[in-house]
């Protein structure tokens, strides 16, 4: 069996842990604060110490730092062994001081284990790597003749920059670590008496609590034993207060269950005997009923048989009518086309008449330029006539010359041959101008031929206007009775359509008739049935009843346990 353990134990126990590691992680906390400012103390110390230190040498021997026959000197004063300026400026910053050449001690207060001054011993590797080689100051903590120091070291330069030593500061760290060890002390101490005070409060309220607790608990055993007229008495100002307020009021609102369930018992065990008797009164009224459902029955199921005969005659006489309305659309779908082959063909022969009316207006153009074609072929003539008898005057005049020529002699040979040669281009216009002429005349028999062909073409257009017209004509003839058409079928279309959605709305009715009848039928033989049921089920009211009675009886028995 596990170990039980008290409220007031588990609050002082929690209590007690957060407190300790509080405390705990606050003592290492501040232990590690106090030393990082204890170090970073020391090493302020440090910096000013060594500037006080190379104020003093520079003071007391101005002057460049110098390796001088393998001794270091500051100015004109050898340092090697110079013991004396070395404990001085020891006196005055509490530490110890140093002086290197290179990276072994030439002048210093610090002290072997033997007593001895460390002269001759060298500085740490890692020092002399920052100091030596990387010409850096080093800050931090270093071992100085077997005693760990804070130290500080800063390379010496000759007037080159040259490094050719090392200044060195330094303290031990025995006193910074005394102080951050009495200061962890003092913190744990403080935490002790915290750790103290803490429980000593932490038991105090948790013992009211743990009194509270038990109060509650007490007065929630005796409402489990049935005593509801017990109350709470803890009236603190916190969650155990809500809670013995809220156990107060459940208390309550269980004595008044109870009550009402007390009362209840009684009026069932009333209701359960009147529930008896109304349960003989309706099996009677049951059996009569289900006499009348069934003859209903019967008067439905005939009922139903005459409306489905009728509703088959409605349903075949409405396929008649959607018949009739399919065809009625295919005649006004039939018309529509008409009308649209119609359309077109009037269109057709407009455009035709359109076409006529251009070859016409071209005929008349084409006749036109062939009346000009004719007045300058007539021109041309003319002016052949003209030409030809220039020729033939040329040739006149040709000729007297040539006579002149001859009569002139051998003076006159030049001038005949001017003559001859005129006479035969003459004799060339004429021949031309005859060629010219026969060439007008077979235009002009060209031309009054195509004359007549423009003629007879233009009175054939005029003719295929006049056909054009008159089809046009009939064209809209035929598009005014197939539009009478269209919309006498349309007028048919909508009565058929309308006569098929009375039918439809006929059929609908025929068939919600027969519907509500099929209905009506099974609803009253359900109803038959259900009256059959009810017999059966108002029996077993009447059983329930009695069994009602009984555990109302049983009721009373257990709400008398409780104390009111």
């Amino acid at each position: 069996m596990s170990m039980r353990i008290s409220l007031k134990l588990k609050i002082v126990l929690m209590f007690s842990v957060v407190i300790i590691l509080g405390n705990l992680a606050m003592t290492f906390y501040m232990s590690g604060v106090m030393k990082s400012k204890v170090i970073e103390s020391a090493h302020e110390k440090l910096r000013s110490d060594l500037s006080m230190t190379k104020a003093f040498l520079d003071e007391r021997y101005p002057g460049d730092w110098q390796i001088i026959d393998n001794y270091i000197y500051k100015g004109t004063e050898k340092l090697n062994d110079n013991h004396a300026v070395i404990d001085l400026i020891g006196s005055k910053t509490g530490g110890t001081v140093t002086v290197f050449q290179g990276d072994t001690r030439v002048a210093t207060n610090v002290e072997l284990a033997d007593g001895k001054r460390a002269v001759g011993t060298q500085v740490a590797a890692a020092v002399a790597q920052a100091t030596l080689e990387e010409y850096q100051t080093y800050l931090g903590e270093a071992e100085v003749a077997g005693v760990i120091n804070q130290t500080i070291y800063e390379p010496i330069k000759d007037a080159e920059g040259k490094v050719i030593g090392i200044l060195y500061v330094g303290v031990p760290n025995t006193p910074y670590d005394e102080m951050a060890s009495d200061f962890r002390r003092d913190t744990v101490l403080f935490g002790l008496v915290q750790i103290a005070v803490a429980l000593s409060l932490a038991w105090f309220f948790s013992s009211q609590l743990g009194n509270n607790i038990i109060a509650l608990k007490q007065t929630a055993e005796k409402i489990a034993a049935g005593d509801l007229s017990v109350t709470s008495m803890v009236a603190s100002n916190d969650e155990i207060g809500a809670l013995s307020y809220a156990l107060n009021k459940m208390t309550k609102n269980l004595h008044d269950v109870v009550a009402e369930i007390s009362n209840t018992a009684e009026q069932l065990g009333t209701a359960s005997k009147e529930m008896s008797s109304a349960a003989e009164d309706s099996t009677n009224v049951s059996e009569q009923m289900a006499r009348v459902m069934t003859e209903i029955a019967q008067g439905t199921e005939q009922q139903f048989n005459e409306i489905n005969g009728a509703a088959a005659v409605v349903q075949q006489m409405s396929a008649n009518t959607q018949q009739l309305n399919a065809n009625a659309s295919n005649m006004a779908a039939m018309a529509d086309n008409t009308d649209k082959v119609t359309k077109e063909g009037a269109r057709a022969v407009e455009k035709s008449m359109e076409q006529m009316n251009n070859i016409s207006r071209s005929t008349d153009n084409i006749n036109e330029s062939i009346g000009k074609l004719t007045a300058s072929s007539r021109q041309i003539n003319d002016i052949s006539g003209v030409i030809s008898e220039i020729a033939a005057q040329t040739n006149l005049l040709a000729l007297n010359a040539a006579i002149e020529a001859a009569r002139a002699g051998e003076a006159g040979r030049g001038f005949a041959v001017v003559a001859e040669e005129v006479r035969k281009l003459a004799e060339q216009s004429q021949a031309a101008t005859g060629q010219i002429t026969r060439l007008v005349d077979e235009n002009q028999a060209y031309i009054q031929n195509a004359n007549q062909a423009a003629e007879s073409g233009e009175r054939d257009v005029q003719i295929g206007i006049d056909v054009a017209r008159n089809a046009n004509t009939a064209f809209a003839e035929v598009e005014r009775l197939t539009n009478e058409v269209i919309a006498q079928i349309q007028e048919i279309s909508r009565a058929i359509h309308q006569i098929a959605s009375g039918n439809e709305n006929l059929v609908a009715s025929v068939d919600n008739i027969a519907r509500i009848s099929r209905h009506n039928a099974s609803q009253t033989e359900t109803a038959a049935a259900g009256t059959q049921e009810q017999l059966a089920s108002i029996e077993e009211v009447a059983s329930a009843a009695d069994i009602l009675a009984s555990m109302g009886e049983n009721l009373r028995a257990h709400v008398t346990r409780f104390r009111l």
